[in-house]
């Protein structure tokens, strides 16, 4: 039996997650000792009406999970101080349309804990109660990147410039109608293609497909956009 510590949501319950067991007629502390028991456990919900006991594969800080909002249910996860997807470790994580520069919060000297952070913030869905900021964690102050430039994709020249994690492999970056590439963040000032301003900022463009696209025409809106690591 793992000796573990759950931190209760109320008025919640996760989704991005298997179900393990479904249990009633047992007491919250019984729940949350089955869970414990259960080498697969790392989270459960509790709904004392009917003293439902649901256990589940996944903790909050595995990215790919998120909260919804049910009243009569309690959520207990085990607290993590990272957010990981398998072997890789979220960084950070940017939310469209919240008018928060990402090259602002790239590069400040802040950071947030996952233990502390709004679950809404490192959440793989643009939640209907958002973050509104961006996440990245503390823990970036603490690595030695020896081969990694932190600093974000930058291109321009003329007018058209501070485009931020451009991914292109164009020069002319001044005719609106052939600009193209694979990914593009909107939240910069004085560029002057139509995709710099029909969205809210920050906007997040991709090509949906295996394929460069035109970003005027063709490019596709992400609600959130992720940066992960891998250590190996």
């Amino acid at each position: 039996m793992r000796n573990n510590l759950y931190t209760k949501i109320a008025g919640n319950d996760v989704r991005g997650v298997m179900f393990l067991n479904v249990y009633t007629g047992i007491d919250r502390l019984v729940c949350g000792l089955r869970c414990s028991q259960l080498t697969e456990c790392r989270s459960f919900s509790y709904k004392q009406q009917n003293k439902a006991c649901l256990l589940y594969d996944k903790r909050l800080h595995d990215f790919g999970t998120y909260l919804t909002e049910i009243e009569d249910f309690d959520y207990y996860t085990e607290i993590q101080s990272t957010v990981k997807d398998g072997d890789w470790e979220l960084v950070f994580r940017g939310e469209s349309g919240n008018g928060k520069k990402i090259l602002d919060v790239w590069d400040s000297t802040d950071g947030d804990d996952p233990r502390t952070a709004n679950p809404h913030c490192f959440s793989i869905i643009k939640y209907h109660l958002p973050c509104g900021n961006h996440f990245k964690t503390k823990r970036m102050f603490v690595w030695s990147f020896s081969s990694i430039n932190k600093e974000p994709q930058k291109s321009g020249g003329k007018r058209q410039a501070n485009r931020r994690f451009y991914t292109t492999t164009q020069n002319n970056l001044y005719n609106c109608n052939t600009n193209y590439g694979w990914t593009v963040i909107v939240d910069s000032e004085g560029n002057f293609c139509n995709f710099d301003q029909d969205y809210a900022e920050p906007a997040f463009l991709y090509s949906s497909t295996a394929n460069k696209t035109i970003f005027e025409t063709g490019a596709s809106e992400a609600d959130v956009m992720a940066v992960f690591v891998s250590f190996v």
